[in-house]
Order: structure tokens, then sequence, then C-alpha cells
């Protein structure tokens, strides 16, 4: 298994749970909402429903997978004690389709290190009655420079 598709450390997890929280959210609430940073962390796990939390999966069985992709801002939440400034992307749907657009277009895999940059540009077409209408994204990837294994924690803050 590579690096960029490691889970995390279970300490990290049980002490993020702890401690009363985790990773913030990036939020795209309002059309030209944005989020970039430098990827510090690549998480494939399985989806769940968000009403009843049971694991997601296709008509035959399979799992349904969303992508996790922490990146490194610039933003610090005052209300959130000692706020690194990594936030979460949660990929699925409209975001995945745009982050792979991004990705074909630099012609390369998405990798720790690599500077992502993901805005929230319209609302789709709403196709059922009480649902909210799709949000569509617009994604942008510069792949590093550098191998990953050669990045510090340095060269990520």
């Amino acid at each position: 298994m590579s690096d960029e598709w490691a889970p995390r450390n279970v300490e990290d997890d049980v002490n993020d749970f702890l401690e009363g929280g985790g990773i913030p959210s990036a939020p795209f609430d309002s059309i030209g909402d944005s989020w970039e940073g430098t990827i510090v962390r690549l998480e494939k796990q399985q989806g769940r429903d968000l009403e009843t939390k049971e694991l997601q999966t296709w008509d035959d069985g399979s799992p349904k997978y969303i992508i996790l992709i922490d990146i490194q801002t610039n933003i610090r939440n005052p209300d959130i004690p000692g706020d690194d400034g990594v936030r979460r992307l949660w990929v699925r749907g409209n975001m995945l389709t745009a982050i792979r657009s991004a990705m074909r277009v630099t012609q390369s895999k998405l990798r720790t290190g690599g500077y992502l940059k993901v805005t929230f540009i319209r609302e789709g077409e709403k196709k059922q009655r009480g649902l909210n209408a799709p949000k569509l994204y617009e994604a942008e990837y510069t792949p590093s420079e550098r191998p990953a294994a050669s990045l510090s924690a340095d060269d990520l803050a």
C-alpha cells in the first residue's frame, strides 16, 4: 500500500475523539466558496448514509467509497483551540468529478505535497423535490515538484 492511501494512526483517531473533534471540515456553504492548500493526507473510506449512518453499498453489495483529503490552509479559527489550519475535504459526487478533471489536466496522480484548490462554482439542476440542488465544483491541482517522501513537516507548514 502506498503512503498516499495509508490509514490514519489509530492513536490519532482516539486522541481526536477524546479531545472532542478531529480535523475540521472545509465547508462550501455559498457559491464562490473556495478551499486551497497543500495536501497533507489522503484516505479512501467507505461512505455512510447521511440519515441512517449505515455503510453505503452499490446494488451488487460492493462498498461505495469517498475520499478524504486533508489540506494545510492559511485559515485559523480562534474558536478552535490549537487550530493548525488543516481542513478536510469530503470528496464524492461532483467534487470527485472536478478533482479527476484537474488530475487529467496535469496528467498526474493526487499525492501528498501537491497543491489543491476546490471552488463551489454553481448549483446544478434540482432533480427531486425536497432535495437540495447538487453543488458543482471546479478544481485545480498542482503536483509537488518533489516526491512526497522527501517533504518534511516544515515544507507543509
